[in-house]
């Protein structure tokens, strides 16, 4: 396989916020009392290598990052995350984001029981000058976002989020999300510079543009 079309998932994110609620409840009275980030292993190649840092909450002896109820504020959680590049190679990075509703108490095959929607799930992207995001709506459980610039070895993206939210501004019932965690999968992944028009649509599905110094300009979905 040449180089370019290398596309490893290189590191697996979950931050979940795990929520309660008592009696008749609408989504201004839900308490958020819990929030974790697991780390799974990091999959690479030798050239090949991304991987996400993440700042906020307390590290626990199993690298799981853990927020208090002191650390959640009104149903937002700070959190900064960004892609640093650990290989050798420069590199072109996207982040996949997936959010779902999931109940961790009950499993099917030994995962856990997702429900079909996302809302009441959102994050708080910034650096919008640095980053393109590709989804359909608000709503979408899954979105990916795309660092404009080629990554060097080394170097480090600007945060592409700050915060997640959790019922921001819900005046409705939201009784069917009692007793589920909201889970938010980040999935960084890079694939090399060279023929990257090529690489991207091949890999990722996508249609990119690029300027004169080689930074994304726009993104469409196959």
């Amino acid at each position: 396989m040449k180089d370019w079309r290398r596309n490893v998932k290189k590191r697996l994110i979950f931050i979940t916020a795990a929520i309660m609620a008592a009696g008749s409840l609408t989504g201004g009275t839900m308490a958020v009392y819990n929030a974790v980030a697991n780390t799974d292993k990091t999959i690479s190649t030798s050239s090949i290598n991304v991987k996400l840092n993440i700042e906020g909450g307390k590290t626990d002896n199993d690298g799981n990052t853990i927020f208090s109820s002191d650390d959640i504020k009104n149903g937002k959680v700070e959190e900064k995350v960004s892609a640093i590049n650990s290989g050798n190679r420069a590199q072109y990075v996207r982040i996949k984001i997936d959010k779902s509703w999931v109940n961790n108490t009950k499993q099917e095959d030994g995962k856990e029981v997702s429900i079909t929607d996302c809302k009441y799930i959102g994050i708080n992207l910034i650096n919008d000058d640095d980053w393109i995001t590709s989804k359909d709506n608000e709503n979408d459980s899954e979105m990916y976002i795309y660092y404009k610039s080629v990554l060097n070895p080394n170097e480090k993206t600007s945060d592409f989020m700050d915060s997640f939210t959790l019922f921001d501004n819900v005046n409705e019932n939201t009784n069917k999300y009692s007793g589920l965690s909201a889970k938010i999968n980040f999935d960084a992944q890079a694939i090399q510079t060279t023929a990257i028009a090529d690489a991207m649509l091949n890999e990722w599905g996508v249609l990119a543009e690029f300027d004169e110094n080689g930074n994304i300009t726009a993104i469409y979905n196959q």
